[in-house]
């Protein structure tokens, strides 16, 4: 496996490569990275991992300053897993002078859920994201399920710029509790690691509720407001802080109109603060 710090270094090693899988992230591999290196290395000939923090997409520096980096244990892992390529760049070299242009990311996608509570998340997201691809021109870019809206925005930017590359999206992966594997959770305590797993519960058992209710013929809109908000009152009640507990039609990415037409599309999206971490998941209806 090679490490590559520069963009002319790693297109020289890539020019030969005809079949290349690309999976970004900001490090801190986890079993969930892994998945997707092990997902990539089924449908590509070279397989890259590129490591990169981009400051853009964090709301204020002290978040950004303390996000784990641990590249020693991340090469480690990787070198395991049977990746090719490690491309981890300096911030000048993403950003060789001030960012001016940005993806506008469309309102009905990039300004509700994730995109109410982060600023500009999804256009940052978009560019950085737009960048390595043209650097490194995959035939395959894969993103993992959990942070959903982020793939959805990912796939459509590959579909609407005409990038020639595959839209890959993995599956989340959990913990034996249920708790969807990020980086993020680094920041929780041993005591808050054990409580995180409420909120796939609360995934879940709305999922079940869901289901009960198409089954009984009853699933409507009403219905589905008040699943939403008595899991965000439950999840309160446990010490909490919900941004969101939302349940949406995944293929258009809005809130469902007709649920009981509608069921195999519907999808559980939720973020909320345990402590002073905040964890994002997801569970779709089937």
């Amino acid at each position: 496996m090679k490490l590559i710090k520069n963009i002319v270094g790693l297109q020289a090693e890539l020019k030969d490569q005809s079949i290349i899988g690309l999976v970004p992230t900001m490090g801190n591999i986890h079993d969930g990275h892994l998945s997707l290196i092990n997902l990539a290395k089924k449908s590509s000939s070279f397989v890259i991992c590129s490591i990169f923090v981009n400051p853009l997409q964090f709301n204020d520096d002290s978040d950004f300053a303390k996000y784990p980096r641990t590249l020693e244990a991340d090469l480690e892992k990787l070198r395991l897993s049977g990746t090719d390529l490690v491309f981890f760049p300096h911030f000048k070299e993403i950003y060789p002078t001030r960012q001016e242009f940005f993806i506008d990311v469309p309102d009905y996608l990039g300004n509700i859920l994730e995109g109410e509570f982060r600023q500009n998340f999804f256009s940052h997201v978009s560019t950085i994201v737009l960048k390595l691809i043209i650097i490194t021109n995959p035939k395959f870019v894969f993103f993992g399920n959990k942070d959903y809206q982020q793939a959805i925005v990912v796939k459509k930017l590959c579909e609407q710029f005409c990038l020639g590359c595959n839209f890959i999206q993995g599956d989340t992966v959990r913990d034996n509790g249920g708790l969807a594997l990020s980086s993020r959770n680094a920041y929780l305590s041993s005591t808050e690691k054990v409580q995180a797993t409420e909120l796939y519960q609360h995934l879940y058992a709305a999922k079940i509720e869901l289901i009960t209710a198409f089954d009984h013929k009853s699933l409507n809109s009403e219905q589905l407001l008040e699943i939403e908000k008595r899991h965000r009152m439950q999840l309160t009640k446990k010490g909490w802080r919900v941004d969101y507990f939302t349940i949406m039609n995944k293929r258009i990415f809005r809130r469902p109109i007709e649920p009981t037409k509608e069921f195999n599309t519907l999808i559980i999206l939720s973020a909320a603060w345990l402590g002073k971490t905040r964890l994002i998941d997801n569970l779709e209806i089937i």
